[in-house]
């Protein structure tokens, strides 16, 4: 009988694993993390959010249906330190792909919508085309109405500042955070002074209807038929920030990109 062949591209997991353990282990022990990582496989595998679906996904050896999902609802009764978690890993993954790296750090922030009612925001650090996803807030419009939340520029802001500590904490003194955000988020202007007032650094992409003082002369973006770097512009008409301006075309798209931001080292790499 012919052995199979091990395959010479398969990645052995073991590092993986000792890493995760080290990584947690102050926070986690051992079969919590099992069960967290089993959780999360169960939930990616099950067609349907639903508590039967997932236990029935989940990994472990017990003798009946009943026993896996008793296991998974013990499982999320227990408090589980997840800001500890999510910081560790973001900690983590900020050292080691930005240790090498030079001043300007690059992170980015967007909105999704998970399964309705549920949405997050993500912070998330590009890496070989991909993004790597280092922290994250879920929520609903609900708790928004409810006042759980003053609002969601409220929201937006502790997670942002948050993020921006822990990268700040995590990378060399030489290096600095700068948060991206798309054009979901250029309408929040009180969001955009807060930012500044507390000198976090970020690149917001606006429409090509915003309006902006660009060299003294009121304009919206459209209108505006050149590329290139307009320092000092003022956005937004009662609340005059001054913040510079980028614009930016590319082949693939019939548009420019317009950028507005707060800094200016190092802002080409995102043009580019």
């Amino acid at each position: 009988m012919k052995r199979k062949r091990l395959n010479s591209n398969r990645v052995s997991p073991l590092p993986i694993i000792t890493t995760t353990g080290e990584l947690f282990k102050s926070i986690v022990n051992k079969p919590g993390l099992k069960n967290f990582i089993l959780v999360i496989i169960a939930i990616a595998a099950c067609p349907k959010f639903r508590i039967n679906e997932i236990s029935r996904h989940l990994g472990v050896d017990v003798k009946t249906e009943k026993t896996k999902q008793k296991r998974l609802l013990r499982f999320l009764d227990r408090k589980f330190e997840k800001k500890r978690v999510m910081a560790r890993w973001a900690t983590f993954v900020l050292s080691a792909v930005y240790r090498n790296r030079g001043k300007v750090v690059p992170i980015l922030i967007d909105e999704t919508d998970l399964i309705s009612p549920f949405k997050a925001i993500v912070a998330a650090v590009p890496f070989r085309q991909r993004a790597i996803v280092i922290y994250f807030k879920i929520y609903t419009n609900s708790e928004i109405r409810s006042m759980r939340y003053l609002s969601h520029n409220t929201l937006v802001q502790k997670f942002c500042w948050r993020v921006n500590k822990i990268a700040t904490m995590a990378l060399p003194k030489r290096s600095k955070p700068v948060l991206i955000f798309d054009r979901g988020f250029a309408r929040g202007q009180y969001l955009i002074q807060w930012f500044m007032r507390r000198k976090i650094r970020f690149v917001i992409r606006v429409c090509k209807n915003a309006g902006l003082t660009v060299e003294g002369n009121v304009t919206t973006l459209k209108q505006l038929n050149r590329t290139g770097f307009f320092p000092k512009g003022v956005y937004h008409r009662r609340l005059k920030l001054r913040l510079n301006l980028y614009v930016a075309r590319d082949d693939n798209f019939d548009d420019p990109m317009y950028l507005i931001s707060n800094y200016v080292t190092g802002l080409k790499i995102f043009i580019c």
